[in-house]
């Protein structure tokens, strides 16, 4: 193998030198356009120490919600923590006007302390304060957020996950803790001058009034009892939903509704036959005709008390409404890919991105795919950068594809070669070659051959190591 391949020989790749936080700190407000200034607020003095200015920049959002990024450099954070007076040390206030919806935020670091009393650096507890509200009335509002700090070697913040936090907004100035995340630091996180860079993303989403706009009168309707016509099963979970629309948003589920149609039309003829004998036999007499005619209108008469009578309980009307079953996906996805289905939106992108690429690329919903697409595009890490690569491979998601494979020409000094990298040699050479392709162009092209040859590159490293050692202790005992 050439150079290309012996980069990824190595189970954890070596870092590379980079260069000075202050550089970095430098290029990366630079590379913000939308960045805006803190705003300096005289309303609550108290809540502020003296700390360099975060910045606030809107993010281009990926799904239905705008989402706000707020980073704090926390200059001298080392010894603010045996210095500082206070019970601990808080960011400027920063601003966020959503839909006429002015909120005040902060974020603060808190310490935990050890059995003797002393403040401990690490790990300490970050948390997100809504520190004041300016709204004409009462607000019912959904805060997602995560929480990240900036790593000095990969110059990229680390985020957490994603989490959830109702609010009732009303007009006041009052400190408010919304949440909070331990968050342990190293070496990589900290520069000479023991300055941490704390970052936290944010949306906020107003829960619709009863506006009856198409989207939220559409939503109304998944699991309506009275409009419903059919059961989609997913899991344990059961969804009454309306076939038209699956059909008119999906057209996999078009053509699954109508087999489905074909089959019962095929069902009640097979049973109009087999009613009366007379008719198979060939005697078609006027006492037969009758009696066919008969059973035609009791069975047609069944089937619309069944689907029409209002008064028919709702236990029945499960009984008779049909049901599609989704073996493949769990309860939670096709909760979310009905709301896109009906609304046109879908508010957990985020938790549900892999599982919801899959379903969208399933159920041939492009705009869906498309929302998965750009947020897994704008998380890439190097933890998760090799599954994010398979996905986009077998769903054919081209952009992201070549996000990712990007991202593996620039960060590959700091991609960890764990067990998707080796699904991906072993069941995909091909797609495995193209990232070795990225780091190093001037590669072995016969990676597939030394595949099906029958021994992973694993297997053959170790037994090389193996014969190593081997050699080596009897070159030793020989002498």
């Amino acid at each position: 193998m050439t150079s290309g391949i012996a980069i990824l020989r190595k189970i954890s790749w070596p870092l590379k030198k980079k260069r000075s936080l202050a550089g970095s700190q430098e290029s990366e407000r630079k590379k913000s356009s939308t960045a805006v200034k803190q705003r300096k607020t005289s309303r609550h003095p108290s809540l502020e120490n003296p700390v360099s200015n975060g910045s606030l920049e809107i993010v281009a959002p990926s799904t239905s919600d705008v989402e706000f990024k707020y980073s704090w450099p926390a200059d001298g954070f080392v010894q603010q923590v045996k210095t500082c007076k206070a019970d601990g040390i808080n960011s400027k206030t920063f601003e966020i006007n959503v839909n006429g919806i002015l909120t005040l935020w902060n974020l603060s670091i808190r310490f935990w302390v050890d059995g003797q009393g002393e403040r401990l650096a690490n790990p300490f507890v970050l948390c997100l304060n809504l520190v004041g509200c300016r709204v004409k009335t009462k607000q019912d509002v959904t805060v997602k957020y995560k929480f990240g700090i900036y790593n000095r070697g990969s110059e990229e913040f680390e985020m957490g996950s994603s989490e959830k936090a109702n609010l009732m907004l009303e007009d006041m100035d009052k400190l408010q803790s919304v949440g909070y995340k331990n968050i342990s630091i190293s070496d990589k996180h900290v520069n000479s001058g023991g300055d941490v860079l704390l970052s936290v993303r944010l949306s906020i989403i107003c829960k619709e009034e009863e506006s009856h706009s198409l989207s939220s009168d559409l939503g109304t309707l998944i699991n309506d009892e009275k409009s419903s016509d059919l059961i989609l099963q997913a899991g344990d979970r059961n969804f009454k939903v309306h076939r038209n629309i699956l059909a008119a948003r999906s057209p996999v589920f078009a053509k699954q509704l109508s087999q489905m149609e074909e089959n019962d039309k095929d069902n009640k003829s097979e049973l109009l036959i087999s009613s009366d004998t007379s008719l198979l036999l060939g005697e078609e007499t006027k006492e037969g005709n009758e009696h066919e005619e008969d059973v035609v209108s009791k069975v047609i008469g069944e089937e619309m008390i069944r689907e029409f009578d209002p008064g028919t309980s709702s236990k029945e009307r499960d009984r008779s409404m049909k049901k599609l079953v989704i073996p493949n996906l769990p309860s939670d996805t096709v909760e979310e890919l009905l709301r896109y289905i009906y609304t046109d939106n879908s508010y957990n992108v985020d938790i549900f991105s892999q599982t919801l690429l899959m379903a969208s690329d399933q159920y041939q919903l492009p705009g869906l795919k498309l929302h998965c697409e750009r947020h897994l595009g704008e998380n890439i890490s190097p933890v998760n950068v090799a599954q994010i690569l398979l996905l986009s491979d077998n769903y054919k998601c081209e952009t992201l594809k070549k996000t990712a494979l990007a991202y593996c020409g620039k960060k590959h000094s700091y991609i960890m070669k764990d067990s998707w990298w080796k699904i991906i040699e072993e069941e995909n050479p091909s797609l495995f070659s193209e990232a070795i392709s990225c780091v190093a162009p001037e590669m072995c092209d016969k990676h597939e051959d030394c595949i099906k040859k029958g021994d992973t590159r694993y297997q053959t490293e170790v037994g090389g190591k193996e014969t190593y050692r081997k050699k080596s202790l009897m070159k030793k005992y020989s002498r």
